[in-house]
């Protein structure tokens, strides 16, 4: 009588329970993995049975020489229904970034996973763990195994990495700058990478912002900016630029010089410091004898002010002004002509208008003359 049939938890095998009349139970044909034990009372145990394999046994009763044949079917020792893994999702990497992500899945309790470069088939990459390591882009295969049993999952779960293009940083040659004078930068030749690019520099120092493409940079000192470039999936690209930092020159001039109108001025420029040999520069043109010398001869008709800029070989700049005040002429009148007698003296009467402030006389010939710087000489 069989009492019962179990199968072994990793259902590799199986064991039966039964109750004989017999005192001896042995098997038909020999297997030395089959292990029969007498727990007596006429109660046996057979366990380590193949579990596809049925069995016959012989129960014989050592009084009565009596012998019974029993065939014993297997069990159903199949597997049970294992679920497929669960995807925590599919990942992404920005190219040339190290290291890749980890591929990970969610499984039962008892259960661990085993994965595939196929959905069937293939070659087993990694055993017995819910992540996986890729070392290149593809599309991966998770198999759930139960730890027990070593049932699997009929399908397998499909995990893929793919890889993104890095942006591009750009932040373009390196420039020189004059001393207060700024430089943009401009990183927004840059390319590639997802979506909206944004943009940090640093150091900030010198800097109109630090969160634009082109910001003005105005450093004390050279200094070497760096601008990191992130696009929407979070991949990093960053390029350098060096902003050499050049002496301004410096340029003096009379602020003030006065001129009779129809005469003219000397303006004078002295440039100093920057780089190399300077030019010049007045503006505007009118009334000058040239622009480009630092000495220009100035004959203008109306007060006016001019402008000299002066400029280095690294094309910086420093500018000055000079007003040229245009003065009216004084009106002289010498008087009425007088006739005198041989020995005898006349005082003689000039008068003066406009010009400007106090004006001075002069006499020609002197001969003869009192005082030839007088207003009234006597003659």
């Amino acid at each position: 009588l069989i009492n019962s049939a179990t199968c072994s938890p990793d259902l590799l095998t199986y064991a039966i329970e039964l109750t004989t009349d017999g005192d001896q139970v042995t098997q038909l044909l020999s297997n030395p993995g089959i292990i029969i034990t007498n727990n007596g009372g006429g109660s046996f145990t057979i366990a380590g049975i193949p579990a596809e394999e049925d069995l016959v046994i012989i129960s014989t009763n050592s009084l009565t020489g009596c012998q019974q044949f029993l065939a014993l079917n297997h069990p159903d020792c199949s597997c049970d229904f294992v679920d497929a893994p669960v995807s925590n999702g599919n990942q992404s990497f920005c190219f040339g970034t190290t290291p890749l992500p980890t591929l990970t899945v969610t499984v039962n309790a008892g259960e661990t996973v085993d994965w595939y470069d196929a959905a069937f088939g293939g070659n087993l990459l990694t055993i017995g763990s819910t992540s996986f390591l890729p070392v290149a882009i593809g599309t991966y295969y998770s198999e759930t195994r139960n730890e027990t049993t070593n049932c699997i999952s009929n399908i397998r779960t499909s995990v893929t990495l793919t890889s993104t293009a890095l942006p591009t940083a750009d932040a373009g040659a390196d420039v020189f700058a004059c001393s207060d004078q700024g430089v943009v930068l401009d990183a927004s030749i840059g390319s590639m990478g997802f979506g909206v690019l944004s943009y940090s520099w640093s150091p900030s120092t010198g800097l109109s912002a630090i969160d634009i493409a082109n910001p003005t940079a105005m450093p004390l000192v050279t200094t070497i900016y760096t601008v990191e470039i992130t696009d929407e999936n979070g991949c990093i690209d960053t390029d350098d630029i060096e902003v050499s930092v050049n002496p301004l020159p410096m340029v003096t001039a009379d602020v003030e010089i006065g001129t009779c109108i129809g005469g003219s001025g000397n303006l004078n420029a002295i440039g100093s410091g920057g780089t190399g040999t300077l030019s010049y520069l007045w503006s505007p043109a009118f009334g000058l004898s040239a622009t480009d010398i630092p000495n220009p001869i100035a004959n203008p008709t109306v007060n006016i002010t001019y402008t000299v800029e002066v400029t280095d070989e690294n094309g910086c700049t420093a500018t000055e002004m000079v007003t040229v005040n245009v003065i009216d002429l004084p009106v002289a009148d010498a008087g009425m002509a007088a006739t005198i007698c041989v020995g005898e003296s006349t005082t003689l009467d000039a008068s003066g208008s406009t010009g400007n402030g106090i004006l001075m006389y002069s006499w020609t010939p002197i001969a003869d003359l009192d005082n030839s710087n007088i207003v009234n000489p006597v003659a």
